[in-house]
């Protein structure tokens, strides 16, 4: 379920609406109901060092939501309140375990809401072959945290262009240390197509705790059918199965420059700025002054083993 549903029902059910400022302009919510519970109740889809999330109809101010591990232990970790109180997280203060359940429990004044999932096979050591792997992502396959009511218009957009694939070029040095990785882009969404030549590629230093990942942040300008998808001080991060041939996670985030997406997506200036303000969102200035930036964070999508190899190209 992706947030564009969560727009639609706002719009639609009278829910009170804030401006990017907070002040009310809309009349008071009172039924309050669960969007989003993510990751989704029983699946097998959690994520090592993802984030646990609900997306809600009326704003709160609880940041109530425990999680408690599948032996009754309560897990240490911190809670915070988004979009204008639509959106409650959940970070570890360390690593959760991979392939164990967890439950989550959240309170609020409009109620309690319980569900539980299961953490995915990442999380076990990798150990240190992974020179000339690489690992397709599907960035629309995961979860938009953040900015809140774009994703209908932004998935489409990447949906028909933002292929990328990230490239081991040697091997980790030690568990925890660095790596040189490549990114680059596919000609289509498939993990099985090749490289797409016409995309650049950017070379960069990773840093790496086993069997986690994390590089960046740099300026991405990745050309897309109608635009440039700009995003600044852009992080790439994941982890990798002990089976590398079954995949991997990955997390992505940064500043939207949405400048260049304004016209070919909304067609104005500014309006994506205005979509995400009325969901309890913010431009913020980019790095050149303009009041244009949103944040950017997608979490929970899933990489494949990729079989080509990334030659180095330029834009």
């Amino acid at each position: 379920m992706r947030l564009f549903f969560f727009v639609l029902l706002m719009l639609g059910s009278g829910c009170d609406r804030y401006d990017p400022v907070g002040e009310t302009v809309a009349p008071t919510c009172s039924d309050q109901t669960v969007l989003l519970a993510a990751p989704e109740a029983d699946s097998v889809e959690g994520f090592v060092d993802g984030p646990v999330w609900l997306d809600l109809r009326c704003p709160t101010e609880s940041d109530a939501l425990t999680v408690t591990r599948s032996d009754g232990a309560r897990v240490d970790g911190t809670a915070s309140v988004h979009h204008g109180g639509r959106q409650v997280r959940w970070r570890a203060d360390g690593r959760l375990n991979h392939q164990t359940r967890y439950s989550v429990h959240f309170e609020s004044t409009g109620g309690v809401h319980d569900w539980s999932f299961t953490t995915n096979a990442v999380g076990g050591f990798v150990a240190d072959t992974l020179s000339g792997d690489a690992f397709a992502m599907f960035p629309t396959e995961g979860e938009l945290l953040d900015p809140p009511g774009v994703a209908d218009v932004l998935f489409p957009a990447l949906s028909a262009g933002f292929f990328p694939v990230v490239q081991f070029l040697d091997d980790p040095d030690g568990a925890d240390g660095t790596v040189p990785v490549r990114l680059g882009g596919r000609a289509q969404e498939s993990f099985e197509s090749k490289q797409d030549v016409d995309i650049p590629t950017w070379s960069m230093t990773a840093r790496w705790s086993d069997p986690l990942f994390e590089f960046g942040p740099n300026r991405l300008a990745w050309p897309l059918a109608d635009f440039d998808f700009v995003l600044e001080d852009a992080r790439f991060g994941g982890g990798i199965s002990p089976d590398t041939a079954w995949g991997a996670g990955f997390s992505m985030e940064g500043w939207w420059d949405t400048r260049p997406a304004d016209g070919p997506l909304v067609g104005e200036e500014g309006a994506l700025c205005s979509l995400a303000g009325d969901a309890g969102g913010e431009c913020v200035e980019c790095s050149d002054g303009a009041l244009a930036c949103l944040r950017l964070e997608l979490g929970l999508a899933r990489a494949s083993s990729w079989g080509g190899d990334l030659r180095d190209t330029v834009p």
